[in-house]
């Protein structure tokens, strides 16, 4: 039922983003956008085998038991799964001092309307994503490629100069990130993909019904 949702969502889609803590014990990778995005590939059988084994450490028997399947094809459908996420998964591991750096000239260059200079943080073949659901100004497609993305977010800081909007850099879903106020209300929540060197992809939430939570999670931190 969730992947028929997914199919007549308006847009491109992302997972609800959430607050972590530089602190947190969890691997960021695990819930960083890009590792989620690459976890929705799976089918649904593979992507519950997976988290039942590897996150919830179930041994394969009870696994099998919950998927209502023989402990054989449980174990195809781990093997399956992590083989994908391995193929898949990013292979991006910046250090935290670096992923700062990029984001906060992502920021600068898009308040400050500096196309070249946006252009220059990003990667040649850079991908942004803009989950607005249709409830929310954002691009509907995703969009591709050095200058375009660049023009798309100067574009849009553009637009938004004098309209109050207040960033603030918060951790988001395992690394740096981005959200931005509008008074007490969360307008959106932005998370890069970096190697460290250029930004390889964008991740912007803006649908209002995914980042109602974290801006609970945000005002009670």
């Amino acid at each position: 039922s969730a992947r028929v949702r997914r199919e007549q969502y308006v847009g491109p889609w992302l997972p609800e983003p959430v607050q972590t803590q530089a602190e947190d014990p969890i691997d960021p990778e695990s819930i960083s956008m890009a590792f989620l995005l690459v976890l929705e590939r799976l089918s649904p059988a593979e992507r519950a085998a997976f988290l039942l084994r590897q996150v919830f450490e179930l041994d394969y028997g009870e696994v099998a038991a919950a998927l209502e399947r023989s402990e054989a094809a449980t174990r195809q459908l781990v093997s399956r799964a992590r083989n994908r996420l391995e193929r898949d998964r990013p292979r991006y591991t910046p250090d935290r001092e670096a992923h700062d750096r990029l984001l906060m000239g992502f920021l600068m260059a898009a308040q400050s309307g500096d196309v070249g200079g946006m252009a220059a943080l990003l990667a040649e073949d850079v991908r942004a994503w803009s989950d607005s659901g249709g409830k929310a100004r954002a691009a509907r497609k995703l969009v591709s490629g050095r200058d375009p993305v660049a023009r798309l977010f100067v574009g849009l800081a553009t637009k938004n100069a004098g309209a109050g909007l207040r960033p603030e850099l918060r951790e988001l879903n395992g690394a740096p990130g981005l959200v931005v106020w509008s008074g007490d209300q969360l307008q959106s929540a932005t998370t890069i993909e970096t190697d460290g060197a250029l930004i390889h992809a964008v991740h912007v939430v803006v649908n209002p019904d995914k980042l109602s939570r974290l801006a609970s999670e945000l005002v009670h931190a």
